[in-house]
């Protein structure tokens, strides 16, 4: 069974946690849109939440990156607080670690999440071409 942040697929949790880690780590604090890669892979964080399609609601303009609000995680930089926008202009926020603790070993989640994200994937070519078009005007 593999294990997906994105387009990304880990033969391991432990992996997939270690590199979500690991890309978490290099986000610096602002807010990123959907379009952007910082964005995207939150997205993509955020699309493996057990309660993803009551968290998403109307659908999601950005994300917020902000210090931890543990004061321990704060005073040592680790840690970050993240909530995102509603295309509704309603917040709310998501713990990237639930997120990465994946469905349990042997029980594979099929539906709406895996049609959203196959559709994605194959216009992810013609997104990026426009985006690449769209910044050289």
């Amino acid at each position: 069974m593999g294990y997906f942040i994105g387009s990304y697929e880990f033969t391991t949790k432990k992996a997939a946690k270690e590199a979500a880690m690991e890309r978490m780590a290099t986000i610096p604090h602002g807010f990123y849109s959907i379009d952007s890669d910082d964005g995207d892979f939150l997205l993509a964080i955020l699309e493996n939440h057990s309660e993803y399609d009551e968290k998403v609601g109307c659908g999601i303009a950005g994300f917020q990156v902000n210090p931890a609000l543990d004061p321990a995680h704060r005073a040592s930089g680790k840690g970050k607080h993240i909530t995102f926008k509603r295309l509704d202009d309603t917040e709310d926020c998501f713990s990237y670690n639930h997120c990465l603790t994946f469905p349990a070993k042997g029980k594979k989640e099929c539906g709406e999440r895996e049609l959203r994200y196959a559709l994605r994937e194959s216009i992810r070519p013609q997104i990026q071409a426009f985006k690449k078009n769209d910044s050289e005007r």
